[in-house]
């Protein structure tokens, strides 16, 4: 029984070194608060009239949603672009929005797809004359481009807005392919045809990034752990020869 004591007591000798790297290991990694870099953008507004995947919609309100990583915002100044393309300042970024169409009680959803690209961009009207001018929205462009193709707005006498900063933004919404008449989108629920917009009031928010844990690793801390370890590991082996 004495012997059995024993035993287990010298086990514990022997782990104890170990545990101690492995709660100190624990703390050095611990997940430590830092602040998202994500970015919820949400553009509103009504009515439009259509159908989605060849179900119709008449007078309704729509959603379209994107997460993205703030700090991926771009800037191109006006007339920058290849031959000049970009024709009035603008900031942009790449994202996969999400729309949402409420008409009545029906409510119908889908991802905006394509074999281009759709971009978040904001653009600085102002350079035409009109101080203030603006539009902030989400656009597709067939060709993968910045201001190439048609998309969804809230524009007026809103500024230019660097989407990575937070707040509203309200002016006049709707959908645009740049010349008038049916507007159409690819989405994963089938194809998207706006017949008819009126134009309504259009809000445009951008919500505060999320409090999220992420781990900070000091590399410092890491090699005094490792030394840590490694000091257990010998004690553990001069014990081990000295009961041999």
């Amino acid at each position: 029984m004495k012997s059995l004591a024993c035993s287990q007591a010298a086990r514990r000798q022997r782990i104890r070194p170990f545990v101690a790297a492995a709660l100190c290991l624990v703390a050095i990694l611990s997940p430590t608060l830092s602040k998202a870099e994500l970015l919820s953008y949400t553009l509103s507004g009504g009515l439009i009239s259509g159908t989605l995947g060849g179900t119709p919609f008449t007078a309704a309100n729509w959603t379209i949603t994107a997460t993205a990583n703030s700090s991926a915002a771009q800037f191109l100044p006006e007339n920058s672009g290849t031959g000049g393309s970009i024709y009035a300042p603008v900031w942009y970024q790449t994202v996969t929005p999400a729309i949402s169409i409420a008409s009545g009680s029906s409510v119908l959803t889908a991802t905006l797809t394509g074999t281009g690209q759709w971009f978040l961009e904001s653009r600085d009207y102002s350079v035409f004359g009109t101080p203030n001018d603006g539009a902030v929205g989400f656009f597709y462009s067939r060709i993968g481009e910045v201001e190439d193709g048609s998309g969804a707005y809230v524009g007026g006498l809103i500024g230019l807005n660097n989407l990575q900063t937070t707040g509203t933004v309200n002016g006049q919404g709707g959908f645009d392919n740049g010349s008038g008449g049916i507007v159409g989108f690819s989405t994963s629920a089938g194809e998207l045809v706006i017949a008819s917009d009126t134009g309504a009031a259009g809000t445009f928010v951008t919500v505060a990034p999320e409090v999220t844990a992420v781990p900070e690793i000091d590399p410092s801390s890491l090699g005094s752990v490792l030394a840590l370890v490694l000091g257990s590991l010998g004690l553990l082996e001069r014990r081990r020869l000295k009961a041999a």
